[in-house]
């Protein structure tokens, strides 16, 4: 589950949507908020404030604290990490678009290192003189100077501007902040409790003692007392609220517990196999699309937990993990962290004959590698050569048994295609029987023995994939152009260095606006995801204006329910500083794009922008998750949040992105080291068919 920002992945989990900024000068400053009718009534005001001041010292000038972050999903989408001293003249006003000037903000330092440390923790000076929004939040219905409030924010400076514009930073923050929002998405970030600190220039200013009885901070039936001049640390837990004015304060961030990850690791196998299955009932995203049935898992896999338990069998339990994962048809759903399960679902195929197979589009089953010297060749076996049964079981009713090493798979489509490049692997130390016709020539049957060969299933698969020539240490975005100027770019990752990747796409599209290009080829099929928000900022620069995108819905464990926020549609914006591309556009996909990328194949094809071209579809996964924690190591991934189109439609999983031209697999193609798919759309980008 990808979200564009951490303030947004943390507004998103408590509202369950991604938030866009609004499009206004980051140097404007930011709005003062107006009394609704409702906050007219003048409040009553408590006189003496001194009952409730505490450690009086003459107010804060350095705050120190940590930063907890359990949820290592948070982590892994931060570009640059900052705390900032963060203005609250959005949550006063409540208004959820709201930007927070750059003038009034004050970073932090952190004193720990962010991306090693647990927790991190960071040191913030205040300023003699804020430059926040003065508020009249007294209620009385006079005007007033007014105070300045604040909370401790963690945000993350995605574009590198030193301050956080108003794409990465608006409304308020709603989690590892200093101040604690209400989880129930219904109630919209509500600040509850924690810290907040407020500053009063001048004498006799008021500010909420309490919440009132409605329950909600800054109303009209808010208790009002009057500040000392200076800042003050408030303390939104305690009844009535309490001042603190200590030169130096400790103020921990909190992490909602709506972003700490389940973690079942302390129980017995069975139990934590009942915990997850308790979980998986009413937090899985798509039970009801794929017509699961828990009870039914539950009744099927829980002797398999319980003889794990009884036994203790460490194996058994890794068994069984896995036989699980495999009853649920999502691509995204995994149990990892132990070599032992990837050893447990590979030992029947970790074998070879030293071939690998390929379907053509007529269904044949052909030969697409033959290892040099490896059995299948040494029977005889070609390049070319059609497969008509394994085992003396006809082929395509061999197919169907075939249980690949990866897996499950979210479509028939990716399935099938595993099981092919699977059905010449067995067992170790065992034989093999194939069936086969080379070209030209009759009928045959070989019995060879099985060896232990990777190589022939991985050049097998890159072949199949149009990945032949791709490199796991490949730069995340790679490009040139043709002699007619054609762009050919390779998106690689939407996970890693985002201003790496972005910077690099925004040169390629700056190259061929320069050069005048024709058209652009977006290369997918090695890219396996990673960020969401990522890849938006680089579809964005292929439109002209704001391109509606979709509505994700996320479960919430306050609530107990998934949840979709009135915030709104997701929405391709365009940085401000990005060119813009206007030229014809073809995307290249495959097996290889998965998750992210298909987000991203999905957003350049709103409004018929792009042609999609390929031999296959994309992969087909498009939930969010973040992992469970179970026993002896194992993080278990659930998808807990789906997207839907503007008819309701979910979005990606099970369905992927298909190409709009698809190009064959064929008997002269089917093997060729030449990349037809890119030939394809070299001719697409000339002609325009």
């Amino acid at each position: 589950m990808r979200y564009r920002s951490i303030a947004v992945l943390l507004f998103a989990s408590l509202f369950a949507v991604s938030v866009w900024a609004i499009n206004e000068d980051p140097g404007t400053p930011a709005p003062t908020p107006t009394l609704s009718p409702a906050q007219a009534t003048p409040a009553p005001i408590e006189v003496g404030f001194t009952a409730n001041v505490i450690n009086d010292e003459g107010g804060p000038v350095l705050i120190r604290g940590v930063l907890p972050i359990t949820n290592i999903n948070v982590k892994r989408a931060t570009m640059r990490p900052v705390i900032i001293l963060e203005d609250q003249v959005n949550f006063v006003a409540r208004n959820f678009e709201g930007k927070i000037a750059k003038e009034s903000q004050v970073l932090a330092f952190f004193t720990s290192d962010f991306f090693a440390a647990a927790p991190v923790g960071y040191e913030l000076n205040l300023p003699a003189m804020p430059r926040g929004t003065f508020l009249d939040v007294d209620q009385n219905g006079q005007p007033d100077p007014g105070v300045q409030i604040f909370q401790i924010g963690y945000w993350d400076d995605r574009f590198g501007q030193i301050y956080l514009n108003d794409k990465e930073i608006y409304a308020w923050s709603t989690a590892y902040s200093s101040a604690r929002a209400d989880e129930d998405p219904r109630r919209m970030g509500e600040l509850i409790g924690g810290k907040l600190i407020v500053f009063a220039a001048e004498p006799g200013q008021g500010f909420p003692s309490g919440f009132g009885e409605d329950g909600l901070l800054f109303t009209a039936d808010d208790p009002i007392v009057t500040l000392p001049v200076g800042y003050s640390v408030v303390n939104l837990d305690t009844n009535p609220f309490t001042f603190d004015r200590a030169r130096e304060q400790v103020i921990n961030l909190i992490e909602p517990d709506s972003l700490v990850l389940d973690d079942f690791s302390m129980m017995n196998y069975l139990e934590a196999f009942d915990a997850l299955i308790d979980k998986a009932r009413i937090g899985y995203s798509f039970t009801e699309y794929k017509g699961i049935d828990w009870d039914a898992i539950a009744a099927q896999m829980r002797p398999l937990f319980e003889e794990a338990e009884r036994s203790r069998d460490r194996l058994a339990y890794f068994r069984a993990l896995d036989e699980l994962v495999m009853l649920i048809p999502d691509g995204h759903v995994a149990a990892y962290g132990s070599p032992l399960v990837v050893q447990a679902r590979r030992q029947p195929v970790a074998g070879s004959v030293g071939m690998n197979l390929r379907e053509l589009t007529d269904g044949r089953i052909l030969v697409n590698f033959v290892l040099e010297n490896g059995p299948a060749q040494r029977a005889g076996i070609r390049v070319g050569a059609e497969v008509i049964a394994i085992n003396n079981v006809p082929i395509q009713d061999y197919l169907r048994t075939v249980r690949p090493a990866t897996g499950p798979f979210s479509n028939d489509e990716m399935l099938r295609l595993a099981q092919v490049a699977y059905a010449a692997r067995f067992p170790l130390n065992t034989t093999a029987i194939v069936t086969y016709r080379n070209p030209g020539m009759p009928e045959q049957t070989a019995r060879m023995s099985v060896i232990e060969d990777n190589f022939s299933l991985a050049y097998g698969q890159a072949l199949q994939n149009g990945t032949l020539n791709s490199s796991q240490f490949a730069a995340p975005v790679e490009f040139s152009f043709t002699r007619s100027g054609v762009g050919v770019v390779k998106v690689n990752t939407f996970d890693g260095n985002e201003a790496l990747i972005v910077s690099s796409w925004h040169f390629f599209l700056e190259t061929a606006n320069q050069i005048g290009s024709p058209g652009i080829v977006i290369d997918l099929r090695s890219n396996s995801g990673g960020f969401s928000f990522i890849a938006n900022r680089l579809a964005a620069t292929l439109y002209d204006g704001e391109v509606e995108l979709y509505t994700t819905e996320s479960f919430n464990r306050a609530i107990g329910e998934f949840y979709v926020s009135p915030l709104g549609v997701e929405r391709l914006k365009k940085d401000e500083d990005a060119p813009t591309y206007r030229g014809r556009v073809a995307v290249l996909v495959g097996p290889g794009c998965a998750s992210a990328c298909e987000f991203f194949a999905y957003a350049l094809t709103r409004e018929g922008r792009s042609t999609v071209i390929g031999q296959h579809g994309t992969y087909a996964i498009g939930g969010g998750w973040s992992p469970t924690f179970m026993p002896d190591g194992i993080r278990f991934a659930l998808p807990t949040n789906r997207k839907f189109d503007a008819a309701g439609n979910i979005v990606v999983e099970g369905v992927g992105i298909q190409p709009d031209i698809r190009v064959p697999v064929t008997e002269s193609n089917f093997a060729s080291s030449d990349d037809v798919v890119l030939q394809r759309a070299l001719d697409f980008i000339a002609t325009g068919r």
